[in-house]
């Protein structure tokens, strides 16, 4: 069922998208023909290779509409990045650029895989890819802001046969490391 209301970069993409089908899949440029042969007894005629010329003034027009659908991916993708870390900053209420160096400042990364945090490749604990949309926080409870805070500062309150260790690590820290992967998604 379509929607009523679209976004302004859905409607971009649609446009794009019908634009570029329509100059590639539109009708194509017919051959020209130079003067028709002399007859020949036989009534043979030997057809001419049909001409490319009308392709040739397409190159420009698909490379600028190809070069303006990479620009518009790249903007996208940005949006979506700047669009991901308010939303994380408005979850959590946590500064998702502070949670790299908070990660490797508490050791994190010596137990976890850390995507997007250098040095953090531990094979100890599980990897926290995605960890953001997961259902779970160790499969003990449910994954909200507020859980994962908790579970970031004291995970022995939750689980105290766990061997993750309490790093003492601040509520405010674990915001935002909270807030990096809640960005991450």
């Amino acid at each position: 069922m379509p929607s009523a209301r679209r976004s302004g970069w859905s409607r971009v993409a649609l446009v794009l998208t019908y634009r570029l089908g329509a100059i590639l899949l539109g009708p194509s440029p017919q051959p020209t023909r130079g003067p028709a042969p002399p007859a020949s007894s036989d009534d043979e005629r030997v057809p001419e290779p049909p001409s490319t010329k009308g392709l040739r003034s397409l190159t420009p027009v698909v490379v600028a509409l190809v070069a303006a659908f990479a620009m518009f991916l790249g903007l996208y993708a940005a949006k979506r990045e700047s669009d991901r870390t308010a939303y994380a900053t408005m979850l959590t209420g946590g500064d998702p650029s502070k949670g790299p160096g908070l990660i490797r400042q508490y050791g994190c990364g010596g137990c976890h895989e850390v995507p997007g945090v250098r040095g953090a490749s531990g094979r100890v604990g599980p990897s926290l890819d995605h960890v953001g949309a997961r259902v779970y926080l160790a499969g003990m409870v449910t994954n909200t802001p507020t859980n994962m805070v908790q579970w970031i500062v004291n995970p022995k309150e939750i689980n105290p046969r766990t061997a993750m260790p309490v790093t003492g690590i601040s509520d405010k820290q674990a915001r935002d490391v909270a807030a990096y992967f809640y960005s991450r998604r």
